[in-house]
Protein backbone atom coordinates (compact mmCIF):
# COMPACT_ATOMS: atom_id res chain seq x y z
CA UNK A 1 0.00 0.00 0.00
CA UNK A 2 1.50 3.48 -0.80
CA UNK A 3 1.69 5.92 1.85
CA UNK A 4 -0.69 8.74 2.21
CA UNK A 5 -0.20 12.20 1.55
CA UNK A 6 -2.33 14.82 3.09
CA UNK A 7 -4.13 17.26 0.58
CA UNK A 8 -3.83 20.48 1.43
CA UNK A 9 -6.58 23.26 0.17
CA UNK A 10 -6.20 27.34 1.42
CA UNK A 11 -4.13 25.75 4.13
CA UNK A 12 -6.38 23.25 5.44
CA UNK A 13 -6.30 19.59 5.46
CA UNK A 14 -9.30 18.31 2.75
CA UNK A 15 -7.92 14.41 2.62
CA UNK A 16 -5.49 12.30 1.63
CA UNK A 17 -4.19 10.66 -1.60
CA UNK A 18 -1.55 7.78 -2.23
CA UNK A 19 0.11 9.27 -5.72
CA UNK A 20 -0.49 12.07 -7.94
CA UNK A 21 -0.07 13.21 -11.52
CA UNK A 22 0.46 16.05 -13.70
CA UNK A 23 -1.73 15.33 -16.56
CA UNK A 24 -0.79 19.25 -18.14
CA UNK A 25 -0.16 22.66 -17.06
CA UNK A 26 -3.91 22.93 -15.56
CA UNK A 27 -4.80 19.25 -14.64
CA UNK A 28 -3.64 17.24 -11.83
CA UNK A 29 -4.77 14.03 -10.93
CA UNK A 30 -5.13 13.24 -7.55
CA UNK A 31 -5.11 9.01 -6.67
CA UNK A 32 -7.27 6.90 -3.85
CA UNK A 33 -8.29 10.26 -2.66
CA UNK A 34 -9.57 10.05 0.53
CA UNK A 35 -11.80 13.21 1.50
CA UNK A 36 -12.06 14.56 5.51
CA UNK A 37 -14.58 17.18 3.98
CA UNK A 38 -18.52 16.63 3.53
CA UNK A 39 -18.60 18.43 0.09
CA UNK A 40 -15.78 16.25 -1.71
CA UNK A 41 -16.11 12.17 -2.54
CA UNK A 42 -13.93 9.80 -2.42
CA UNK A 43 -11.93 8.01 -5.71
CA UNK A 44 -9.54 9.11 -7.96
CA UNK A 45 -9.41 12.71 -8.02
CA UNK A 46 -9.10 15.03 -10.95
CA UNK A 47 -8.30 18.70 -10.84
CA UNK A 48 -9.31 20.89 -13.66
CA UNK A 49 -8.02 24.14 -13.00
CA UNK A 50 -8.84 25.85 -16.24
CA UNK A 51 -12.44 24.74 -15.92
CA UNK A 52 -12.43 25.40 -12.39
CA UNK A 53 -13.89 21.40 -11.64
CA UNK A 54 -13.18 18.93 -9.23
CA UNK A 55 -14.06 15.65 -10.97
CA UNK A 56 -13.91 11.69 -9.17
CA UNK A 57 -13.83 8.62 -11.03
CA UNK A 58 -13.63 4.95 -9.68
CA UNK A 59 -11.22 2.76 -10.15
CA UNK A 60 -12.45 1.79 -13.35
CA UNK A 61 -12.43 5.09 -15.00
CA UNK A 62 -15.95 5.82 -14.25
CA UNK A 63 -17.12 9.48 -13.82
CA UNK A 64 -18.96 9.67 -10.67
CA UNK A 65 -19.42 13.06 -9.64
CA UNK A 66 -18.52 16.80 -10.67
CA UNK A 67 -18.48 19.56 -8.25
CA UNK A 68 -17.43 23.34 -9.06
CA UNK A 69 -14.07 24.56 -7.77
CA UNK A 70 -15.26 27.70 -6.24
CA UNK A 71 -18.20 26.44 -4.48
CA UNK A 72 -15.31 23.60 -2.60
CA UNK A 73 -12.59 26.87 -2.01
CA UNK A 74 -15.88 28.74 0.08
CA UNK A 75 -16.53 25.49 1.76
CA UNK A 76 -13.28 25.28 2.85
CA UNK A 77 -13.05 29.50 3.75
CA UNK A 78 -16.04 29.41 5.40
CA UNK A 79 -15.94 25.93 7.51
CA UNK A 80 -13.55 27.17 10.43
CA UNK A 81 -14.25 23.38 11.94
CA UNK A 82 -11.51 21.73 9.43
CA UNK A 83 -8.00 22.24 10.68
CA UNK A 84 -5.78 24.58 9.73
CA UNK A 85 -1.91 22.87 8.65
CA UNK A 86 1.33 24.92 9.19
CA UNK A 87 3.18 24.46 5.65
CA UNK A 88 6.69 22.81 5.40
CA UNK A 89 8.70 25.43 4.19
Amino acid sequence: MSEKMDLIVLGRKIGTYTGWDEVDTANFVFYEFEPCVDILSPGDLNVLYDEGLFQYFDDDGNLLRVVDMMTTLEYVRRHKDIPKVEADV
